[in-house]
C-alpha cells in the first residue's frame, strides 16, 4: 500500500496560508473554507502528518488482512494549493524525509502490525535514476520495481528546433541530429542514466545489458525497455495537437472545481463543455 502524500493540519487553524495539497486532503480540508493564497512564514511550522495510514492499518486489522510491507511516498518538496487550485512551490527542512520516516515507524510500531516493513518509494520517470544516484548521499538499497503490468507511460519530452533566421543553422541542425542519434543516446544513458527514446539505442547491449551498481546490479535499461515495449503506442504519450494545452487546462479546471466543492460533477461537465465550445474549434 502506498499513501499518496503527507498533509498539514486543519486549514481552519491556518486561515490565510497555503494548505499542502488541500484540494485532495478531504480529511484535513473543508472545501467550503476560503483559504487565501498568502504565503506561510515557514512550511515547517505546520504539523505534517500522513494520511490514510491509520485508517488503512485499522481496516486491515479489523478484517485479519495479512500485510508484508507498507510503502510511503514522501514529499520534502511539494506544491501547496488553496481551495481554488492555485499552487505555490514549497520546500521543507533538510531532515524532513528522515522525520517523516521516523513518524511512520512510530505509527507502525503502535499499530496491530508492529513489525511491518517500511519502504520509501517514489514514482519517477526513467531519467530520475541518475538524479537519485547523485543525491542519495550514501543511502543504499535503492531498487527499481517493474510494477506496471501494462507498461510504463510518458509525460512530455524534449524537442529541438532550429530557427531559420539563425546565423549557423547548418551547424545547429548537425548538433540536433547528433543529440538525437542512437549513439548520443547510449552515451547519455551511460553518463547519467537518461533512458533513450530510440529503439536502436534501447537494444544496444550497452543499454540493455549493463548492470547498474547503484541499483544493486539491476539492468535498468532492460527494465525500462520492457516497460516501453509493454506500453506500446501509449508510451508515446498520445497525439497532441496545437490546441492540446488549452483543452487540457479547461478539463483540469473542471476537475478542480469538483474537488474544491465549487461545482458538482454535472455542473463542472457542462461548464467545461461550454468553455470548449467558446474556443471555436468545432463547427
Amino acid at each position: 500500500m502506498r499513501e499518496r502524500s503527507r498533509r498539514s493540519i486543519l486549514a481552519s487553524e491556518w486561515a490565510g496560508v497555503f494548505v499542502p495539497d488541500a484540494q485532495y486532503a478531504g480529511e484535513y480540508h473543508d472545501p467550503t473554507l476560503e483559504v487565501e493564497t498568502a504565503e506561510t512564514a515557514d512550511p515547517d511550522s505546520l504539523d505534517w502528518q500522513p494520511v490514510w495510514i491509520h485508517e488503512f492499518l485499522a481496516y486491515c486489522a479489523e478484517r485479519d488482512v495479512p500485510l508484508d510491507f507498507l510503502s510511503t511516498h514522501l514529499y520534502p518538496t511539494d506544491y501547496a494549493a488553496d481551495s481554488t487550485g492555485r499552487a505555490k512551490a514549497i520546500t521543507r527542512h533538510a531532515d524532513a524525509t528522515r522525520r517523516d520516516l521516523e513518524l511512520m515507524r512510530e505509527i507502525i510500531e503502535g499499530s496491530p502490525y508492529p513489525d511491518l516493513e517500511l519502504q520509501a518509494t517514489v514514482i519517477t520517470p526513467a531519467w530520475a535514476t541518475g538524479i537519485i544516484a547523485e543525491n542519495a548521499a550514501g543511502l543504499e538499497g535503492w531498487r527499481i520495481a517493474d510494477a506496471f503490468p501494462d507498461g510504463g507511460g510518458n509525460w512530455g519530452g524534449s524537442f529541438f528546433a532550429v530557427p531559420a533566421a539563425g546565423k549557423h543553422t547548418d551547424a545547429a541542425v548537425q548538433l540536433a541530429d547528433f543529440l538525437t542519434s542512437p549513439e548520443a543516446a547510449v552515451s547519455m544513458f551511460l553518463l547519467n542514466g537518461q533512458f533513450p527514446s530510440q529503439l536502436e539505442a534501447m537494444q544496444d547491449p550497452a543499454v540493455a545489458e549493463t548492470a547498474n551498481e547503484f541499483f544493486g546490479g539491476q539492468e535498468t535499461g532492460a527494465i525500462y525497455a520492457g516497460l516501453a515495449e509493454s506500453a506500446g503506442d501509449k508510451a508515446a504519450g498520445g497525439y497532441r495537437g496545437v490546441n492540446f494545452a488549452g483543452i487540457q487546462t479547461l478539463v483540469m479546471d473542471g476537475i478542480r472545481r469538483i474537488e474544491s466543492g465549487n461545482e458538482d460533477a454535472a455542473d463542472a461537465w457542462n461548464s467545461s463543455v461550454a468553455e470548449f465550445d467558446a474556443l471555436g474549434l468545432t463547427d
